[in-house]
């Protein structure tokens, strides 16, 4: 078989990419076309490879990312691999072995660790865990470790929920309190967090994206909510289409000198009734090994992924 492999790659190809694995994984992971424009079309540092036959039609491919910017450091030394896949009917060919050769070159000539999933952008935060014994196995052979397991979770009946504190207020973040958000989710060391703050209200300073729990004037917790009208490219709305009217919440957290009082449940109930009241049809969760607290209010789980990465040598 006659495969030809290319890395000259155009806006056309990444849309070719798109058909192929909807074509063929869309019934059991679909990437809504409005996601990939956000995460790869108009994504900046993103390159790959793809592989076609002798008529030149599509067979596999491979899109990296790398994530560049003096805020956020952490991610400097990383190769991120954003949507690996090859065609059914061209398996057992070594196009599969072919397109990891030239994820590790791409890792080795950056001196990176490389990464299935988690960058700014991602799909998804590892490997789908539909495809078991399948590409897990098949990348850890090519020397990949594949370690723990992480979960989206689904509410499919959310309904409202009566908050623990009541000297607490919620609201949503506007642009007046945008520093102080950004401000507290900074101490608390949840530094992708903030960054993806500061880009959200970049990109749209009235977004309704963030609600805040305050106490004494000052932000305790938050939680990112998302609707079809706000935070609509953030990862756990990728569904969008499977759904009447989805929500997403997630990421979220509580300030570490505020633990202890049941302020994490509070800003769960905050953002599901936010979201009650938008008239959303179902909540995910995304990206979280914490089903045992989810649990307590409706959620159950969704999707699970398993973190695969090859560390630099």
């Amino acid at each position: 078989m006659n495969i030809i492999y290319k890395t000259d790659l155009k806006k056309e190809d990444y849309l070719e990419m798109l058909k192929l694995w909807n074509d063929e994984m869309g019934k059991i992971y679909p990437i809504n076309p409005g996601s990939f424009d956000y995460n790869v079309i108009n994504y900046k540092d993103k390159r790959g490879m793809k592989a076609v036959d002798e008529t030149g039609k599509l067979v596999g491919f491979v899109i990296l990312k790398e994530f560049h910017d003096d805020y956020l450091t952490s991610y400097e030394d990383c190769l991120f691999v954003h949507l690996f896949y090859v065609s059914k009917k061209y398996r057992r060919n070594g196009i599969g072995s072919k397109l990891v050769d030239y994820i590790k070159e791409e890792g080795k000539r950056g001196d990176k660790t490389i990464w299935i999933g988690k960058e700014i952008g991602n799909f998804a935060p590892g490997i789908p865990c539909e495809f078991d014994n399948l590409t897990d196995v098949f990348l850890e052979k090519r020397g990949f470790s594949c370690g723990r397991y992480t979960h989206d979770l689904i509410n499919r009946e959310p309904k409202k929920m009566e908050i623990s504190n009541s000297n607490v207020n919620y609201e949503i973040c506007t642009k007046e309190k945008k520093d102080k958000l950004v401000e507290f989710i900074e101490r608390n060391g949840w530094k992708r967090w903030a960054y993806e703050a500061i880009q959200e209200f970049k990109n749209d300073e009235n977004n309704k994206c963030y609600i805040i729990g305050i106490l004494d004037g000052k932000v305790i917790s938050f939680a990112k909510v998302n609707t079809l009208t706000d935070g609509r490219n953030s990862y756990n709305m990728m569904w969008k289409d499977r759904f009447d009217n989805l929500g997403g919440i997630g990421p979220l957290g509580v300030d570490k000198d505020y633990r202890k009082m049941h302020l994490g449940g509070d800003i769960i109930k905050a953002a599901q009734n936010y979201l009650v009241d938008y008239g959303v049809s179902d909540i995910i969760i995304d990206w979280t090994g914490l089903m045992e607290l989810y649990q307590k209010y409706g959620f159950e789980v969704y999707k699970t992924y398993k973190y695969t990465n090859l560390k630099k040598e």
